[in-house]
């Protein structure tokens, strides 16, 4: 089954490459610029789990170490108040690394806190090999209690075709003070791997969190990581709120909801990979300790 979706997924990618090349255009032959080759060593920074008396560091290269060298840097704050970055990073003589120390001594549990810090100096890079800037997301630990085990359907990543609809156990917590959730081991390899095959590489993420707000709809942060890449790309499957994919379809959001009383919450997210594509119109459904009811027949009934 999941075959059919990549093989339709992939020929529909092939032809739009295959449609958008042009063997007659010729680009300017590539020649590595004289600078000091001051490059970021990934462009995504992420890390929910600051806790208070932390240092979030974050690590920076450069090519050629002869002298010191001072860089200027900026920081544009995207989502919450309260990161700031130093206005410069200085290599010692002989240095090829260094760390710029983020000051996070204002940040607060229960806030994403997202921004740009970028090398202000294009003199110092290459823009053809070069990182010159990095997006980042912070947000501190949360104190988390143990709701119990819920029961996890996902017909994307899981489900094999079995009977019983490849229903795992999940362990439940929530996030004191807060209506923040973390669900822990959502796409086991042993799962994913059934209904895979060896399309898919990976381990899975540890868990993922989510919110639920007063009216009882849904939302998280994404790209939500999924810890599986889809080989024939090499890409990761990244999960999104509809919104993110595409403002047209901001009215499936509210499709994101709990259900039941509350006790069953519902995720109609986006699988994407960057630069590649992805699919749309699968759902997730989390049943919480607090349900009741046989979730198994619940599914069946509704999806």
């Amino acid at each position: 089954m999941k075959k059919n979706i990549l093989k339709a997924f992939a020929a529909a990618v092939i032809a739009i490459v295959a449609v958008a090349c042009d063997t007659d255009v010729e680009k300017a032959t590539y020649t590595p610029s004289d600078n000091s080759g001051v490059s970021f060593r990934a462009s995504i920074f992420y890390n929910t789990e600051v806790e208070t008396g932390d240092v979030v560091e974050i690590e920076i290269d450069r090519a050629v170490a002869n002298g010191a060298l001072t860089v200027p840097l900026s920081y544009t704050e995207t989502a919450g108040e309260g990161v700031t970055a130093p206005s410069s990073v200085t290599f010692a003589d002989g240095e090829y690394s260094t760390t710029i120390v983020m000051d996070v001594s204002a940040m607060v549990p229960g806030t994403s806190y997202k921004g740009t810090l970028e090398i202000t100096d294009a003199s110092l890079y290459d823009e053809n090999i070069s990182i010159s800037s990095i997006s980042v997301t912070l947000q501190m630990v949360y104190t988390w209690n143990l709701l119990g085990t819920g029961e996890w359907f996902d017909y994307f990543f899981n489900y094999s075709g079995s009977d019983d609809l490849d229903i795992i156990d999940v362990q439940v917590y929530k996030a004191e003070g807060f209506n923040h959730y973390r669900v822990y081991d959502p796409w086991p390899a042993s799962k994913v791997s059934a209904s895979w095959g060896t399309d898919l590489s990976g381990s899975g993420a540890a868990y993922f969190d989510f919110d639920i707000d007063d009216d009882g709809y849904v939302t998280f942060d994404d790209p939500l990581s999924t810890g599986w890449t889809y080989d024939y790309y090499d890409a990761e499957i990244t999960l999104l709120m509809p919104s993110s994919w595409s403002s047209s379809y901001a009215a499936y959001d509210a499709y994101c909801c709990t259900l039941e009383g509350g006790d069953i919450v519902r995720f109609y997210w986006f699988q994407y990979m960057s630069e590649v594509g992805g699919w749309r119109g699968y759902y997730s459904v989390l049943a919480l300790p607090s349900y009741s009811g046989n979730f198994l027949s619940w599914v069946n009934a509704n999806y």
